[in-house]
């Protein structure tokens, strides 16, 4: 055989080779290499084929059921030992070829499917056979996304956006157990080459291809801001806006005007006189490219980006929104206090406004009483003692205690340690 490409490999479950000799003889005339698993095949039985060397497990046990592999003369080859690799639930054969210096290494493998996978010894400990690698928390989205989609695809993208982002913010702990995920993953299509790879995994593979392109691991940026610029409101306004929108004859060049900035800085908001005045807008064509502007007031420059046509007028918008921003925090602007940045996008506003953490601060104290339904009986026991109490309403322990009712109380609570002893 001059190229080991040429080959042709065939791996048949025959179940009774003896009874199916004529039809492995025909199959060899086709094929180059055959593997034959419960075969059945004692070591009192001389099972040959014309033309071929064979080497073979004999079905001498009840848990053995045989396997042999028929290489055509005069393919050079070397048997491999597969003894420290595999368990006693799996039947395997591999051998070495060689041609022109190059190799090609061929396993053929059966294991008994009422023997459960034993782990080896190098992944003992090592999560337990896939027993709970990610805890929800860790994959809940990508998860939920692939199980509620219906679009061809869509759950790989979905994958891949997820494991980006732990790549590039996830900690240390989640990026090793998706390497021994994928390590585990591979023994087991080892032992079952029939088995698919899973989206996890497939992904997880492609993302450390593009890791060059991803960049170094770095924090998440929000860990960097401090806790009131997450949990305060931005002021937005939509009154000028709107009272401006009436007007007949109105356009954007009479915006900027010193008397509507005076208007918002001095009357509606009380800001300081040099506060930054930043106008931006976002546009898009039918067939044109999307632009984001930047201008600020009272200076000689303005900014103007262009972004892929598939952007609406809103991410146009939003992107220079965001670009206005950060000009502001990399350029020094110490002798201004405020910023004002008008725009034209009524919906872009109204995102930035609710975008942020609503943090409730719950001043009062509320009680809460679990009421278990697996224990009718004790449950059963307080309705009638309240009923004798004569309190048929909802339990507030809040108004119990301000009317002092104790002996109800006192039931309450009664039931409550129960429970607790019970769980």
């Amino acid at each position: 055989m001059s190229d080991l490409k040429d080959l042709k490999i065939m791996y048949w479950n025959c179940r009774g080779a003896l009874s199916k000799k004529a039809d492995i003889e025909k199959l060899s005339e086709s094929y180059d290499i055959l593997f034959l698993a419960e075969t059945c095949v004692g070591p009192l039985h001389d099972f040959r084929v014309r033309g071929f060397d064979s080497l073979r497990i004999d079905s001498n046990m009840a848990n053995v059921r045989g396997m042999i592999v028929l290489i055509r003369n005069p393919i050079t080859y070397s048997p491999i030992d597969l003894s420290s690799m595999i368990d006693n639930s799996i039947e395997a054969l591999g051998i070495k070829l060689s041609s022109n210096k190059s190799h090609l290494f061929l396993i053929g493998a059966y294991r008994h499917s009422p023997s459960p996978p034993e782990i080896p010894l190098p992944y003992e400990g090592k999560l337990a056979w896939l027993d709970e690698p990610f805890s929800m928390e860790e994959l809940y989205a990508v998860l939920q996304s692939v199980k509620s989609s219906s679009n061809p695809g869509l759950d790989k993208k979905l994958a891949r956006n997820f494991l980006s982002k732990v790549v590039i913010y996830g900690e240390m702990d989640l990026r090793i157990k998706l390497n021994d995920l994928k390590v585990i993953e591979d023994y087991a299509r080892f032992r079952q080459p029939q088995l698919a790879k899973c989206i996890i995994v497939r992904a997880w593979e492609r993302i450390n291809q593009l890791r060059p392109l991803i960049g170094p691991p770095r924090k998440f940026e929000i860990f960097d801001y401090p806790y009131d610029a997450l949990t305060e409101k931005i002021k937005i306004n939509t009154i000028v806006g709107m009272r401006r929108k009436s007007e007949k004859g109105f356009s954007d060049t009479k915006m900027i005007l010193t008397d509507d900035t005076k208007m918002v800085i001095t009357e509606l908001y009380d800001l300081e006189r040099d506060s930054i005045i930043v106008y931006t807008d976002g546009s898009r064509g039918e067939h044109s490219r999307s632009t984001g502007a930047i201008v600020f007031e009272n200076n000689d420059y303005g900014y103007k980006v262009s972004l892929n046509g598939l952007c609406s007028s809103y991410t146009a918008e939003a992107f220079a929104i965001k670009a206005a921003l950060e000009i502001i925090v990399n350029r020094d602007f110490d002798r201004c206090t405020d910023m004002i940045v008008f725009s034209d996008c009524k919906s872009v506003l109204e995102t930035i406004k609710n975008n942020h953490l609503n943090v409730y601060k719950n001043e009062s104290l509320d009680h809460f009483v679990w009421q278990c339904s697996r224990y009718y009986e004790l449950r059963t026991k307080l309705v009638q003692e309240l009923r004798l109490r004569k309190v048929f309403h909802h339990v507030d322990v809040i108004e119990l205690i301000k009317a002092e009712d104790w002996t109800t109380l006192r039931v309450v609570f009664n039931f409550i340690k129960k429970i607790i002893r019970i769980i």
